[in-house]
């Protein structure tokens, strides 16, 4: 699909920062207004809903939301955006996230911990040495010339049958 066709569809990245204030400010007290928070579409995001890049130190994250994930379950929007609001304070999806997902949910939100589905499984998984990022590709990629987003060095696996 064409990004003309795409924008057709998608709800703005002005209506992802509204929706995002308004969760921000309902289940968060706010409690990330410090933090310069970019919230986008990504057409590469096919094994996961969404994406959240934390810069504590720096007080910056980065939230992508999966066109793809979007297109076949446009009612969990404010799930996914719930969810990677989570990751701005913590990373992965243990005991602190699944306490933190507790609270909105007792506050009345609706935030899961896994996706629906998945677009396509990933063949290769990554891992940032400095930030601990993690994510997958169907190709290969040439750690020696990419590195993660903060700039540390990527580490591969190559991920069987699961």
């Amino acid at each position: 699909m064409r990004d003309r066709e795409l924008s057709m569809i998608l709800p703005s990245e002005e209506y992802l920062r509204e929706l995002y204030d308004h969760l921000h400010w309902r289940y968060f007290n706010n409690e990330f207004s410090e933090y310069d928070v970019q919230i986008q579409w990504s057409k590469m995001l096919t094994v996961s809903a969404g994406n959240c890049t934390s810069y504590r130190e720096a007080k910056k994250a980065i939230i992508k939301v999966s066109v793809w994930y979007y297109m076949q379950y446009p009612e969990d929007l404010e799930q996914v955006l719930l969810h990677e609001m989570i990751h701005i304070k913590i990373d992965g999806h243990g005991k602190a996230f699944r306490e933190e997902m507790e609270r909105i949910r007792a506050l009345g939100g609706d935030v899961r911990r896994y996706s629906k589905g998945v677009a396509k499984k990933g063949k290769w998984k990554y891992e940032c040495q400095r930030c601990g990022s993690n994510f997958s590709r169907l190709r290969r990629l040439n750690i020696k010339a990419y590195s993660c987003i903060c700039g540390g060095q990527l580490t591969e696996r190559e991920i069987s049958n699961e």
